[in-house]
């Protein structure tokens, strides 16, 4: 079983899949009667590699800028 979110719907019907035979779209375990929401969310993890931190942060501002969205 693979979970991700309701845009990979699009993406199945334009390949020709059929929904409920190829793939089922369905609430996540215990979100029944429940909303949520998660819009591209990026984690960096905290760690003691200072090459990698400085990374994340170089990444973080990248994608906060305008042209970026």
């Amino acid at each position: 079983m693979q979970m991700t979110g309701d845009w990979v719907k699009g993406k199945f019907l334009t390949a020709n899949k059929i929904e409920d035979k190829d793939f089922v779209c369905m609430s996540s375990t215990e979100t029944i009667n429940q909303f949520s929401c998660s819009i591209d969310g990026f984690v960096f993890f905290r760690g003691s590699d200072l090459q990698k931190n400085q990374a994340q942060k170089v990444l973080s501002k990248l994608i906060l800028k305008s042209e970026f969205q």
